[in-house]
């Protein structure tokens, strides 16, 4: 059990939203602490609430709206009341600390086990990166450079310091060309890492078929994603929500530049000017269950769109994850382009 004190997790109830986000993302734990001008308790607010309140709050957000107002909190750090509120409620992983003025002192964080060990994480590297031509000719996608190494290799020294010991990786196109390095690199840096290679292209989720089916929960995530996110934290958020499929997703604002016509049974009947509107999508990373595998057939083809559908429509619990740390696919030219220029000689 850790405790913590000072004020990178503390935001004041009339502070703005955006920098109470900024505080989340640098949180270590994942928590802030909304306190009055008097530094008297209101509230916490965990990355999970903030997700929830993401996905259905698009515009005008508030603190207040986003908050526990009424968190579980003690006034005497006793071991014995600490363990009796761990067993009323087991789902509570901060516990704040307040004085008898109910002003706040620190927070306890109550769990440190995130089920990694009981994880399996997949890097779906098999791809052969179209949309990049004519570089992945002879170079395939996880080995392109951002800040001068490969992007499976920022990727596995992310999973190494975040704790994750079961790593796959999936391959098939170029195959020798990420292999090799690879081996290099988690030799040298102690990173234990099991290849799986494709006989034939399966898709982006038939691979999932070949892993042991030994763990828990697998952590899916795409070789040409470039993000800050805490994938500790995100597999505690499936496990916590009983999720059996999470879909780590990202709001996407069109901005339409002119009048929105409603028209019904050959009638106006209203315009929108220059509407925004919100799309959630895919961001490239997942995690699911081991009940999820009886869906993907071994050997078989299927892609990560049909395996939600399929999933969806049976009794399983699918859920959103929604980002708000950085992400960027290198999926296509731009982005490529955005993140090394160095590509750009390739495209004239």
């Amino acid at each position: 059990m850790v405790d913590s004190l000072g004020m990178s997790n503390i935001v004041f109830i009339n502070s703005n939203f955006e920098s109470c986000l900024k505080k989340l993302e640098n949180s270590k734990d994942k928590i802030v602490i909304v306190l009055s001008k008097g530094r008297k308790l209101l509230g916490t607010i965990t990355d999970g609430d903030i997700r929830r309140y993401i996905l259905v709050k698009k515009d005008n957000r508030k603190i207040s709206e986003v908050m526990n107002k009424k968190p579980k909190y003690i006034m005497n750090q006793n071991e014995l009341i600490i363990q009796n509120i761990k067993k009323k409620y087991p789902k509570i992983n901060f516990l704040p600390v307040v004085d008898k003025n109910k002003k706040y002192l620190k927070y306890l964080n109550l769990s440190e086990e995130t089920g990694l060990r009981k994880t399996a994480v997949l890097i779906m590297a098999g791809g052969k990166g179209d949309r990049l031509k004519p570089i992945t000719k002879r170079l395939p996608k996880p080995m392109l450079l951002i800040n001068q190494k490969p992007l499976i290799i920022n990727l596995l020294s992310i999973l190494k310091s975040q704790g994750f010991e079961n790593i796959f990786i999936s391959v098939n196109y170029l195959h020798n060309k990420i292999i090799l390095p690879v081996k290099k690199y988690s030799k040298e840096n102690k990173i234990k890492v099991n290849f799986i290679k494709e006989k034939k292209f399966l898709g982006t989720a038939g691979s999932i078929g070949l892993v042991k089916r030994i763990y828990d929960n697998y952590l899916i995530i795409n070789s040409d994603i470039v993000t800050s996110l805490d994938f500790k934290n995100l597999i505690s958020f499936h496990i916590n929500k009983i999720s059996d499929f999470t879909v780590c997703t990202k709001s996407y604002e069109n901005k339409i530049q002119f009048g929105v016509l409603n028209i019904k049974n050959d009638r106006i009947v209203g315009i929108e000017e220059k509407p925004t509107l919100h799309h959630d999508f895919c961001c490239g990373v997942y995690v699911l269950n081991n009940k999820i595998l009886k869906y993907i057939n071994k050997n078989k083809k299927i892609d990560m769109p049909q395996l939600i559908e399929k999933c969806s429509k049976k009794k399983v619990n699918v859920v959103p994850y929604m980002l708000h740390e950085y992400w960027k696919d290198i999926g296509n030219k731009e982005s490529l382009l955005e993140l090394n220029g160095f590509y750009s000689k390739y495209f004239i």
